[in-house]
C-alpha cells in the first residue's frame, strides 16, 4: 500500500513538472498592441470612479487628460473602463495610482457578453456594461496600459529589444503608428495581420520570458515579415 501511494504521489509530481516544462509564454510588442488598438494616447489621470459589479466584479470608470494622441480621435479628455476583480494583486493595478503620464492602447470590445454568464468569462475586462465603452486592449504581457515613469519589465519592440524608457517606447509606438497610416493610405482595407517570432535562446528577451519552454513575440507580420532564407 505504501508503494502504491509513493507511486502515486511522484507520478502527481512528474506530472506537475511536465506541465511546468511544457508552458509557452509570448507577449505583445507595443507595434502589435498600437495595430491591434482602436485609440492609442498618452496622458495622466484626472479621476477614477469605481463601481461595484456582479460578485467580484469592480469597474473602474478612468478619466484620463490627454497630452498625446498617437492614434485615434485627438481629444484632450479620453474616458475607459478597467474592469477587474477585487482582491487582485496590488502591483497589477498599480498605474491607477501613478502621478505619471501613462500610455494606453484601448478598444471597444467586439463582442457582446452576457453579465449573467460572467462566471464562465476568463477575460474579466468584458461585459455587458462595457458595450460601446473603451477598454485596455490587451490584460496580458505587457497590459495595454504602461505607466511611461515605471514600465513593467514586459515590454518589447519588434526588435526584440526590452523597452525600458518612456523615449524608447513612445519611439516604438510612434512608429507603429506612422507604418499602418501609411499601408492605409495605400489599401484602406488593410488589416494588420500577428506573426509569432521565437526567441533566440538566453537573448534578453528570452530570459525575461523564459517559464521552461517556448518563447515568443508577436510582432506585425507587415512590419517584420518572415525572412526569406
Amino acid at each position: 500500500m505504501m508503494n502504491a501511494r509513493l507511486i502515486l504521489y511522484l507520478s502527481l509530481i512528474l506530472g506537475c513538472l511536465a506541465t511546468a516544462r511544457g508552458e509557452v509564454h509570448s507577449a505583445k510588442t507595443v507595434e502589435w498592441l498600437t495595430c491591434q488598438a482602436d485609440v492609442v494616447a498618452v496622458g495622466k489621470i484626472a479621476s477614477v470612479k469605481s463601481v461595484k459589479g456582479p460578485g467580484d466584479v469592480v469597474y473602474e470608470d478612468i478619466v484620463l487628460a490627454v497630452s498625446e494622441a498617437i492614434r485615434g480621435v485627438s481629444v484632450k479628455e479620453l474616458t475607459f473602463c478597467y474592469r477587474h476583480f477585487s482582491g487582485e494583486r496590488a502591483d497589477r493595478n498599480g498605474w491607477m495610482n501613478s502621478k505619471g503620464e501613462l500610455l494606453v492602447f484601448l478598444s471597444i470590445p467586439k463582442a457582446p457578453y452576457d453579465e449573467r454568464r460572467i462566471h464562465l468569462d476568463t477575460r474579466p475586462y468584458y461585459g455587458t456594461r462595457l458595450d460601446g465603452l473603451l477598454v485596455p486592449t490587451n490584460d496580458c504581457y505587457p497590459r495595454s496600459i504602461i505607466d511611461l515613469s515605471a514600465p513593467e519589465r514586459f515590454v518589447f519592440d519588434g526588435h526584440l529589444n526590452q523597452l525600458t524608457t518612456r523615449d524608447a517606447i513612445l519611439g516604438s509606438t510612434r512608429f507603429a503608428d506612422i507604418a499602418l497610416l501609411s499601408r492605409l493610405t495605400t489599401d484602406s482595407s488593410f488589416k494588420a495581420t500577428p506573426r509569432s517570432v521565437e526567441l533566440p535562446f538566453r537573448s534578453p528577451a528570452w530570459k525575461i520570458l523564459f517559464g521552461g519552454s517556448t518563447c515568443y513575440l508577436v510582432v506585425p507580420e507587415f512590419m517584420f515579415p518572415e525572412s526569406k532564407k
